[in-house]
């Protein structure tokens, strides 16, 4: 086994220092003291005098160098054990577990052969039972020659061998191994500012495979352990800053306007927007991460914005008397606007019908409203605006004239 990072630099850094330790001895820089170590060396009564490099390493050699040494190459390599078996004790464990996830897998699987072949034995008594009394009820009843042979009870019990619950069983085995596959044409859709979008991303053989049971857990934990079925999720991904909205049915986004539905069955993963704004423009991108790689869908979500814009110059002029008559389109709107508002002065006169004001609205791909005011006076001059739900208003600036004279009215305190 390799050596970690903890333990490796503790060995490293123990031999570095005793290899280096003796250098403060035989030479002559590093050395306090003594100008020549080997002449002081000689000059020792002792059997080590003789061995010179020897005595300069041991003999002279400071006891807490050398104990901060063996200390540090000690340490290294006591850390360095336990890892060792910290790891293998991981293994052990690791093995017990996936063992008996196999022996789980290995008994239900027995079960269910047990259950069958008890059923196929049954089926078979049934026949037989049934044959038994065919044949002591007397002979069989005189057919037409161009009846069609019934089966006998050797084809019913052959028929029997293979009962309807092995082939659904089967059956679900082989979709449950199929490969996850996404319909990964681009998507255009268009929605209202303001309204709600719905993103679809239909992925085909997914089944319940997004959610992980404890064993299919335990096995994606397993060391080397390739990426399985059980780890398949749907993500939903916002391409303008690469942000993660989802992944499964668990939100990765503060903003409550987002959701994902999914019903049980269903091979629809839907992104839901509600109350949709200009900033939510752009392309989305549903993923579908397998052991094979990622599939992916693109989704250009489009706001409109409807616009609306009156008829006519940026001022109008009428004379005092005649009526005032303006007409506002809105455009660009996907679903036409079901009420057109009027403001004179930020004041709504939709309903003013007293006053001489009359609000006609044809809704349509292009909406139509036509204010019209009897008798204008100077009281009428002002700022009109006409503007609908979610939609850019529209403004026009309205003179009425007596005469020669031109009277602007203009608001004071938002009355007139």
């Amino acid at each position: 086994m390799a050596l970690s990072g903890c333990s490796s630099g503790l060995v490293v850094t123990a031999v570095v220092a005793l290899l280096l330790l003796p250098a403060q001895y035989y030479v002559p820089d590093l050395y306090t003291g003594v100008e020549d170590p080997l002449a002081a060396s000689d000059k020792l009564d002792s059997p080590a005098a003789a061995f010179g490099w020897l005595d300069l390493a041991f003999v002279h050699l400071p006891p807490l160098d050398l104990f901060v040494t063996v200390s540090l190459l000690a340490l290294g390599m006591l850390t360095y054990l336990c890892e060792w078996i910290q790891r293998k004790l991981m293994e052990r464990r690791i093995v017990k577990i996936a063992s008996r996830v196999r022996s789980g897998r290995s008994q239900q699987r027995r079960h269910v052969e047990r259950r069958g072949s008890a059923a196929a034995w049954m089926a078979r008594a049934c026949v037989a039972l049934l044959a038994a009394l065919a044949a002591a009820a007397g002979p069989p009843a005189t057919r037409a020659p161009d009846a069609p042979d019934a089966p006998d009870a050797l084809e019913l019990a052959e028929v029997a061998e293979v009962p309807a619950w092995r082939e659904l069983w089967y059956g679900s085995l082989e979709a449950l191994h199929r490969e996850p596959s996404i319909n990964n044409t681009q998507e255009d859709v268009l929605v209202q500012l303001g309204a709600v979008a719905f993103l679809h991303c239909p992925v085909r053989n997914l089944g319940e495979r997004g959610v992980s049971t404890p064993a299919e857990l335990t096995a994606a934990l397993l060391p080397a352990a390739p990426l399985t079925d059980s780890c398949v999720q749907v993500s939903w991904v916002r391409r303008r800053d690469w942000h993660i909205i989802s992944s499964g049915m668990l939100m990765y986004t503060n903003d409550e306007r987002f959701q994902v539905l999914h019903s049980e069955g269903s091979d629809d993963w839907i992104l839901q927007i509600k109350y949709v704004q200009k900033r939510d423009n752009g392309t989305y991108e549903c993923q579908v991460s397998t052991g094979g790689g990622t599939l992916s869908r693109l989704v250009h979500l489009h706001i409109a914005v409807p616009e609306a814009f009156i008829l006519g110059a940026d001022e109008h002029h009428v004379d005092a008397g005649s009526t005032i008559n303006l007409v506002c389109i809105i455009e660009k709107s996907p679903v036409p606007p079901q009420y057109v508002f009027w403001y004179h002065n930020a004041r709504m006169i939709n309903y003013d019908a007293a006053r001489g004001v009359t609000v006609l609205t044809e809704p349509g791909p292009k909406t139509q409203s036509a204010l019209a005011i009897r008798s204008a006076g100077p009281q009428h001059s002002g700022n009109y605006t006409c503007c609908a739900a979610n939609t850019e208003p529209a403004h026009i600036f309205v003179y009425v004239s007596e005469g020669t004279m031109a009277w602007k009215v203009l608001p004071l305190n938002g009355r007139q």
